[in-house]
């Protein structure tokens, strides 16, 4: 069964159980996101994609959410805009302010997103040592944030310091 929805004005058709995400992509609809991975399992942990759907009051997560019939999807409006730049603030707060000097440098996401809505530092107060979290997913994380890094086999660094809490390794330990 096939759901008719709209896409910033555009309309488009995808099978029923679609998340807004995928909808998207088909339209060529670019959403942000950090902890979306095609073979893993959608868990909505960063919530750089969230959009708005039939003006609703809340946001929601475009990775995570299925498309129904009519609705009206807007991904990219001020509202949207401030509160993915917000949250990308918080995130670099909790992120070392190396970049330049990273392995990772201009092949990052985190750093791509953040260039994307021209964010050179956060405006919030740096707790890249706090360790205080009520996340069972991420409790692990917190013990080894200040470990040197680490290899894991022959092909993984893990610098627990540079965690951005997507949970991506976890599910792919877990399901793959």
């Amino acid at each position: 069964m096939d759901i008719n929805l709209t896409i910033n004005g555009q309309p488009v058709t995808v099978p029923k159980g679609t998340k807004i995400l995928e909808a998207a992509k088909k339209a060529n609809i670019r959403i942000p996101t950090l902890c979306e991975h095609p073979d893993l399992c959608r868990r909505a942990v960063c919530r750089i994609c969230v959009v708005e759907c039939d003006g609703a009051g809340k946001l929601s997560a475009a990775c995570a959410n299925d498309v129904w019939e009519g609705v009206n999807i807007v991904t990219n409006n001020r509202r949207i805009l401030e509160t993915r730049r917000t949250i990308l603030e918080l995130i670099l707060a909790n992120h070392p302010q190396n970049c330049l000097s990273c392995a990772r440098n201009k092949n990052c996401k985190l750093q791509t997103l953040a260039a994307e809505f021209n964010i050179g530092i956060s405006s919030f107060n740096s707790t890249t040592n706090s360790t205080s979290t009520t996340d069972s997913i991420t409790e692990g994380y917190h013990a080894a944030m200040d470990q040197l890094p680490t290899m894991e086999g022959k092909t993984l660094v893990r610098d627990m310091g540079k965690c951005i809490k997507c949970v991506c390794c976890v599910e792919a330990c877990q399901t793959v």
